[in-house]
């Protein structure tokens, strides 16, 4: 008799799969395996006659958003009144529990610390009724650091300086390439001994007028995570902003020095009515800018960075985080007086994330000596020197 009597059963997500009923203490049983967590499921029962019985699995343990020293857990239980929690643990040692917290989406959060970088851990979903959910598997995040971060090598194999040595990759790259089209001695950015806080050398971006048919335009001092593509005829840059970085750290933190000079290149075309308020007129003084940009971008066919910016055009051409919907975390500094020290001091830049759970795919990071330089505007007296930049990472991140 049985050999007709079964069950079908199927979810949202999957076709219907049979499986053989069992006449067991006079009822049709059968027991359906490897069902998926906090999925709703429909059941037809074959046989003499067809009826239907739906359900929905009571847990699921999700995919964790694990960071350097920290991991967010998240959930999900569809079974009300009972108290849920995450346990966690390493290869090393045994479970450990921390309470799970609802939210408004109907998914449990916890946040857990004390993580190993690049550890690896399991964690899962149980309740004071004694379910344990899926088990799921995660690797804490390295404590990935940028190349050449000290700035230690550098080469010139025609006009401009590099900032990466003969076997190297590009990581940084600076307006070099532009400012020395006309000129041989037009590299705004270099290396020198001195100031310097450590090794052999530190990167001194000095700002100053170049010359380019029959005039002078103003090129500020400049380095960032990326590469330079191309010169915009005598009014701009192509640049590629980004290198491929997928580590979430919570701050920048290096070595400066700032002399700031008073403007004497002003360019307001294409300015906002915020930006001209800042301070841009010539006899103001100028400003130095250091900016950090985490985000999740696909870098376009052709070419070499995620965010290409031409600020020929203006100012449509450059860059605004505000506007990027890819955009993690960002952070900044702005530096309107000079330092108090003849040697480099240290500066911190802490990151604000807006979201916790995406990963990152670059890094930008954008240094001048002139914030206003791709309006063509600062002071041809303006000089920043920078050395050891170091990514650190802490225990929470800093949100918005």
């Amino acid at each position: 008799m049985s050999d007709g009597i079964y069950f079908e059963y199927s979810s949202d997500n999957d076709l219907n799969k049979t499986i053989q009923a069992q006449l067991v203490d006079g009822k049709w049983m059968a027991q359906l395996e490897n069902l998926s967590p906090a999925t709703k499921y429909k059941v037809w029962f074959k046989g003499n006659e067809e009826t239907v019985k739906e359900f929905t699995t009571e847990s699921v343990t999700l995919e964790p958003s694990p960071w350097a020293y920290f991991a967010f857990l998240y959930g999900k239980y569809s079974k009300a009144g009972e108290e849920v929690k995450f346990e966690y643990k390493s290869s090393s040692s045994s479970w450990i529990q921390v309470p799970a917290i609802l939210r408004t989406d109907g998914t449990y959060y916890a946040s857990i610390s004390g993580l190993i970088p690049g550890g690896e851990y399991q964690y899962r979903l149980v309740t004071t009724e004694g379910m344990e959910g899926n088990i799921v598997s995660f690797k804490a995040e390295e404590e990935l650091q940028l190349p050449n971060a000290g700035f230690e090598n550098w080469q010139k194999p025609k006009n401009p300086w590099l900032i990466y040595g003969t076997d190297e990759d590009i990581f940084w790259d600076s307006g070099n390439h532009g400012a020395t089209t006309l000129s041989a001695s037009g590299s705004v950015t270099t290396p020198v001994e001195s100031p310097k806080h450590s090794g052999v050398y530190a990167a001194q971006l000095k700002s100053r007028g170049v010359w380019a048919l029959f005039s002078t335009i103003f090129a500020g001092g400049n380095m960032f995570t990326g590469e330079y593509i191309g010169t915009s005829g005598t009014s701009g840059a192509i640049l590629d902003f980004g290198r491929p970085f997928e580590t979430r750290p919570s701050k920048l933190t290096g070595w400066y020095k700032y002399a700031p000079g008073v403007i004497d290149y002003s360019n307001t075309s294409g300015m906002s009515d915020e930006l001209k308020s800042e301070g841009v007129a010539k006899g103001d003084t100028d400003k130095a800018h250091i900016w950090v940009v985490l985000g999740n971008w696909t870098v376009a066919e052709g070419q070499k960075g995620p965010v290409r910016i031409n600020n020929a055009s203006r100012p449509g051409g450059l860059y605004d985080y505000k506007t990027d919907e890819n955009v993690i975390a960002y952070g900044e500094l702005v530096q309107t007086t000079a330092t108090s020290d003849d040697n480099l001091i240290p500066f911190e830049i802490k990151l604000n994330y807006f979201n916790l759970e995406r990963k990152p795919t670059h890094i930008i990071i954008v240094c001048s000596a002139s914030k206003y330089a791709d309006y063509f505007t600062g002071s041809t007296s303006s000089t920043l020197w920078l050395d050891d930049f170091e990514l650190i990472y802490d225990d929470s991140p800093l949100t918005n």
